[in-house]
């Protein structure tokens, strides 16, 4: 909340201490943002593109029990051909 931008090179990774459905919501973001949700074995299972800055309702909630969200900037999944069924490391 409360960021104003965010690098091409940058994302905010939230990781949650048990995979459940995921609700997120753009309260005091000010710019537009992709997330991209990922289940307990880092398979992407669901990608929202383009969400709104402040967009409060509806929520963005992930379409299955997921162990993290990944924040990037709006338009990142598509220019670097980010997919559902995709493997996240770290």
């Amino acid at each position: 909340m409360f960021r104003e931008n965010l690098a091409d090179n940058q994302g905010m990774l939230f990781v949650f201490p048990e995979a459940s459905i995921l609700n997120f919501y753009m309260k005091n973001t000010y710019l537009s943002l992709d997330i991209i949700f990922i289940d307990a074995s880092k398979t992407i299972v669901d990608i929202h593109e383009q969400v709104p800055p402040l967009q409060e309702y509806p929520l963005i909630t992930s379409n299955q029990p997921c162990l993290y969200a990944l924040e990037i900037p709006a338009g990142t999944a598509k220019r670097l051909g980010i997919a559902i069924g995709d493997k996240i490391s770290y």
